[in-house]
């Protein structure tokens, strides 16, 4: 584990490990590491505070934890990802809950989360959350005509349901986690 005077962090930089190594009760390390070499670093905030959303709405997926810079550079991300940091996790899960609905139950646990569509399933959608301390709500989608992903932020979660109540394009509360 690193400290850096306020946060903690679990490094693990062997794929052995990092394959069979129990992190809590609901998460493995295989789960956060990442998918280019292997390697994780994971806050342990973001740690915890992904179990209590366990115990709140069921079992989660993470489809992306940790992504070392070589690899955030290939994805085309930014630079300062918390992802590179070891402080965010996109997931989906398998429930009654349509995303919006497990976007505002993520909401009493997380101050950054964003609402992001696939590129492949419009109807289909996942949730990042980071341990960011100043409320930052997003939604994400593909825009086919600029060939790109579009993030378009918010302060708060009323100008969050605003924009999307608003927006024709994309049918914000039936998509699917």
């Amino acid at each position: 584990m690193v400290n850096d005077a306020t946060k903690s962090y679990i490094v693990i930089d062997d794929y052995k490990v990092a394959s069979t190594k129990k992190l809590s009760p609901n998460f493995m390390a295989k789960d956060f590491r990442c998918g280019h070499c292997g390697t994780l670093v994971l806050n342990e905030d973001l740690l915890n505070r992904l179990e209590k959303l366990v115990s709140n709405i069921g079992p989660i997926k993470i489809i992306q934890g940790y992504r070392c810079p070589d690899f955030n550079k290939v994805i085309e991300s930014y630079e300062d990802s918390p992802h590179v940091k070891g402080e965010a996790a996109d997931f989906i899960i398998n429930s009654k809950l349509n995303g919006f609905e497990t976007f505002l139950k993520t909401k009493d646990i997380f101050n950054h989360i964003g609402f992001n569509q696939f590129r492949s399933n419009r109807k289909s959608s996942y949730i990042h959350v980071d341990v960011g301390e100043k409320p930052l709500y997003w939604l994400s989608y593909y825009d086919d005509y600029l060939k790109k992903r579009v993030y378009i932020y918010f302060n708060t979660l009323d100008h969050m349901i605003a924009a999307m109540k608003k927006d024709k394009q994309h049918d914000w509360f039936s998509v699917v986690i």
